[in-house]
């Protein structure tokens, strides 16, 4: 090579202003960076016809395969019931092709069994899984078995568990990973499905054998097998250990015969407690309160209850357990079939430390699509002024909207004291950054219905009052940024979502306005702020 060409290629600059060699290194860093971004968290659908738009993904020069942190595998039993065997093979390739220890969090999302090719596959590949989860399973888990997957040395890294009850054999596996992993858990959840073909709520396994839920009359086997010390003694529930673990998740699980257990469990490690639609529930709160009255610091409480199919005073027991708490930053209650609110004293009594306040409650059933068969309940505008004024901390609240018509033309008292309860000047909101407001204005009087329009564009006038609330004088609501009415339950048409914006003017400053966005938008938006997404999401 000659002096000259030397010299022109080491003139030679790219159009950054950057040698060739330097850009090339920085494109293959963003590459790499770019790459492990998007494979980190993987969610597959299996046994369904695009299968065979997976095998492009199984390639061994796929640099993606080895940034593959969380794997969820999806099988929908009800649409693809004759293709389990087709979604068994694509998961088992895709297992095969994972790097060993590759992977942190592996789901299975369905209730038909996952094969017990594939569950050795996985552990026997997988050793660093920290997330660890019993699907569905309809085969036994024995001593045999649990050898060669040494699960004693695997369950060392396990810090969360997740349970999906569908048989005993689930319920044995359970107890093996509790027994096995170190204290304390990050998270303890346990989901049942009363409606899954491989389910049966009462089932019996030969005489003398328990069924799988408890009832008012007798145990069942989820808490008695799953905490009991050893596989061979009889008194379960007495014999079970303390748990310490910082979050409890349980989902259609009934309580009649958990309460010994909760009363066992170590109130200093418990942050977060999640009960969905569980049978006895408000036993296991009073149990939780003998706990309180010793010291109980829960920074999450949601509650999700039917009085009618679940039975109990949930709100007697939760007004009880709100009492003894400390430190509570988030409430969610969502109850139907209830008589009345929860107290509002029992919400206004974490005033210093709550950020979120979620509370929908009707005193009809969920299924209810009619907004007056649900039959909200409402704060009054005395309670909702109170509860303004004392959570001066609240950075997202979801409350019913006060009833009113259109025929009222928004203009009832009710009304003004509501918005004098968000803005005026005994006001206290400065930190809310989101409102939803559940229930929307109806057109029950009106000789025909109102144009789809028409309807939006009232929700935009108030919505953008309370964003115009910043800039008068008593300057409240601040940080309000998004404003919602309505639920999804009654599909895109019965949820408005609203988020602080401007409008051109073609004189003078740009104005003030109420920008209409949709839930994708959302979550596009606040992708890393899931309160927003759940607030104007919440059903």
């Amino acid at each position: 090579m000659t002096a000259a060409a030397c010299q022109c290629r080491a003139e030679r600059k790219t159009l950054l202003g950057l040698p060739d060699d330097v850009l090339t290194l920085i494109v293959k860093e963003l590459n790499e960076l770019a790459i492990s971004r998007l494979y980190a968290d993987m969610k597959l659908l299996v046994g369904s016809e695009e299968d065979h738009q997976i095998t492009q993904l199984l390639d061994s020069h796929n640099p993606g395969l080895k940034h593959i942190r969380s794997l969820t595998a999806v099988f929908d039993s009800e649409d693809n019931e004759n293709n389990i065997g087709q979604a068994q093979v694509t998961l088992g390739m895709m297992l095969q092709m994972l790097p060993r220890n590759s992977l942190e969090t592996f789901s299975w999302r369905s209730w038909t069994p996952l094969s017990k090719k594939n569950l050795e596959l996985l552990y026997r590949n997988q050793r660093k899984i920290t997330n660890m989860e019993v699907v569905a399973t309809d085969y036994e888990i024995d001593e045999a078995m649990i050898s060669r997957l040494s699960l004693d040395d695997m369950a060392k890294n396990g810090k969360t568990l997740n349970f999906l009850f569908n048989s005993k054999y689930a319920l044995e596996f359970a107890n093996q990973l509790i027994r096995r992993c170190p204290r304390p858990l990050k998270q303890l959840m346990i989901i049942t499905n009363f409606k899954a073909k491989y389910y049966s709520a009462e089932e019996n396994y030969g005489e003398g054998h328990l069924p799988l839920q408890d009832s008012a009359d007798r145990h069942g086997r989820i808490f008695s097998t799953m905490f009991r010390r050893s596989l061979g003694e009889d008194d379960f529930l007495d014999a079970s250990e303390p748990l310490q673990v910082e979050t409890i998740i349980l989902t259609g699980v009934s309580l009649h015969k958990a309460t010994s257990w909760f009363t066992k469990l170590d109130g200093s490690a418990l942050q977060t407690l999640k009960l969905e639609m569980c049978d006895a529930a408000p036993k296991a709160l009073s149990e939780l309160c003998r706990i309180g009255t010793g010291g109980l610091r829960l920074k999450e409480i949601s509650i999700s209850h039917c009085e009618s199919a679940n039975g109990g005073d949930i709100r007697g027991t939760l007004e009880a357990l709100l009492n003894v708490v400390q430190g509570l930053e988030s409430l969610s209650v969502n109850l139907c079939c209830s008589p009345n609110l929860i107290s509002i004293q029992s919400i206004c009594r974490h005033e210093a430390t709550l950020k979120t306040l979620k509370i929908c409650c009707t005193s009809g059933t969920r299924e209810e699509k009619d907004e007056d068969q649900k039959g909200w309940l409402y704060f009054t505008p005395e309670n909702f002024q109170y509860i303004t004024k004392r959570l001066r901390n609240v950075e997202h609240l979801v409350v019913p909207y006060i009833k009113c018509q259109i025929t009222d033309g928004f203009d009832k008292e009710e009304m003004k004291q509501m918005f004098d309860a968000l803005t005026g000047s005994e006001s206290n909101l400065d930190n809310l950054h989101s409102l939803q407001l559940l229930t929307r204005p109806t057109q029950q009087d009106l000789p025909s219905p109102l144009p789809d329009g028409f309807l939006s564009q009232l929700l935009a006038m108030h919505a953008k009052k309370l964003f115009a609330a910043k800039n008068s004088k008593t300057k409240k609501l601040q940080r309000l940024q998004l404003v919602s009415w309505g639920t999804r339950d009654g599909g895109k048409k019965n949820l408005s979502i609203f988020t602080r914006g401007q409008q051109s003017a073609l004189l003078g400053q740009p104005q003030l306005a109420a920008v209409p966005v949709s839930l994708g938008w959302v979550e596009e938006e606040y992708g890393e702020d899931t309160e927003i997404i759940q607030c104007a999401a919440h059903n």
